[in-house]
């Protein structure tokens, strides 16, 4: 097993962090976690009532600025005391991870962020690599489950692509099988949501095949489509640390 929980938006404030943690690790009835990751770059105002999602009387989310280093700095406290065996962001752009890691003691192991055939996110990677950060994809499968927030009408549907489709029959593996092997052989740490025991299964078995050179460079194709599905507008749009208006 291999633990990991993030740090809420509405706790990135340097005395919420450790608490905040300390809340999780009760709940989890553990002493530790092996990897603690800061939710996202853009913050809420903690209210001290508990609330994730603080809204005003007109309902909007009541918006905070962090500053990255100052949340960073009691991450790293966390590694100190034992408590995390790891630290990392989540769905921070190339600008807001390099403040971090310009002015962290320990560098940031991973960046989590959406990830598939229409976002490969080829240059965040590449940036991510130069620094020593593993990326980690969420959404793999282009979030075919996703809450109703995030549709849009005339979606396309990745799972359904001609070209996946193609791949996968001639590889003798499922669509999904196909996505995150072309993730994994990227060196991308995947995480394919699923409460599917079989289909959990089956995202698993992805390492006794591999991608041939014209079929990586035949799904790269996809990228033109160009489609990120959580642009998290809803929760963020306006936030002066909204991640996404920077072009990695």
């Amino acid at each position: 097993m291999f633990i990991t929980t993030k740090l809420a938006r509405a706790r990135m404030g340097g005395d919420s962090v450790a608490p905040s943690l300390q809340q999780s690790l009760d709940r989890l009835q553990m002493d530790y976690v092996d990897l603690y990751l800061v939710h996202s770059p853009f913050g809420y105002k903690n209210r001290g009532n508990g609330s994730l999602l603080p809204r005003d009387q007109t309902g909007r989310l009541e918006y905070e600025h962090y500053d990255a280093v100052k949340t960073w700095r009691e991450m790293e406290k966390l590694v100190d005391a034992g408590k995390v065996k790891s630290i990392g962001v989540s769905n921070f752009n190339s600008v807001q991870l390099d403040y971090v890691c310009r002015n962290a003691r320990i560098i940031p192991v991973t960046n989590q962020v959406e990830v598939h055939a229409y976002l490969p996110q080829y240059a965040l990677n590449e940036f991510c690599r130069s620094r020593g950060i593993t990326l980690t994809a969420y959404a793999p499968l282009g979030a075919p489950r996703r809450a109703d927030v995030y549709q849009r009408e005339n979606d396309p549907v990745l799972l359904e692509e001609e070209i996946v489709l193609k791949i996968a029959k001639k590889y003798g593996k499922t669509p999904a099988q196909i996505l995150l092997r072309d993730i994994v052989q990227r060196g991308i740490a995947v995480l394919p949501k699923s409460s599917t025991p079989s289909r959990i299964k089956e995202n698993i078995e992805i390492f006794d095949f591999e991608l041939a050179q014209e079929d990586v460079v035949a799904l790269a194709e996809l990228n033109k489509r160009k489609r990120r599905f959580y642009d998290m507008l809803w929760m963020a749009e306006g936030h002066p640390d909204y991640p996404f208006t920077v072009a990695y």
